[in-house]
């Protein structure tokens, strides 16, 4: 009888069951801003340096190039820009590369890049000597800070016209500020 009166008091006392409902989650996933490496409305300015020994049809030169840059987010992670390249090959005169890039940012400052360059280099009496330069790119943005990374990028140039045809395949260090990330 005790135990039945122990075993009574004891599920008088019990807690109410309680139902457990499932948790509900959001199954679709969408890209916030805040999920970009560059959000879109950000802005980049730097420069970057490059050498490169190079040869063509058995004759061997070397290129040395400062490049500032600059570019426009359109959309996250994608920047429209410009370039200014000054270019020196041996011993001649320095020429003028001028011309638009576009930039992607992959995953953990991973990038790639295309462009396209006009290249002028003045001549003796006036006469300028004139080409033209494409190619792809493979970078990394490695970020000091919030605003500011360096990138070490190898690339890939085509050049042709007045100036010669030749390739050119090189590494470039440049330095960035990003205003607005």
């Amino acid at each position: 009888m005790l135990l039945l009166l122990a075993t009574g008091l004891n599920n008088s006392f019990a807690q109410p069951k309680q139902r457990v409902e499932p948790v509900k989650r959001n199954t679709t996933t969408t890209t916030k801003s805040s999920d970009a490496l560059i959000p879109q409305g950000s802005a980049m300015i730097g420069g970057a340096i490059s050498f490169v020994s190079t040869s063509e049809d058995g004759e061997s030169f070397y290129i040395f190039t400062f490049a500032p840059m600059g570019g426009y987010f359109v959309i996250d992670n994608l920047a429209l820009g410009t370039t200014i390249e000054i270019l020196k090959i041996d011993d001649g005169d320095p020429f003028l590369g001028f011309g638009p890039f576009v930039r992607y940012y992959l995953n953990m400052g991973l990038f790639v890049q295309g462009k396209y360059q006009f290249q002028s280099q003045p001549g003796i009496l006036d006469d300028r000597v004139t080409g033209s330069a494409a190619g792809p790119a493979i970078g990394y943005a490695a970020f000091l800070n919030d605003h500011v990374s360096i990138e070490p990028m190898v690339y890939y140039n085509r050049h042709f016209g007045d100036l010669g045809e030749y390739n050119e395949v090189g590494l470039q260090i440049g330095v960035n500020a990003y205003l607005g990330r």
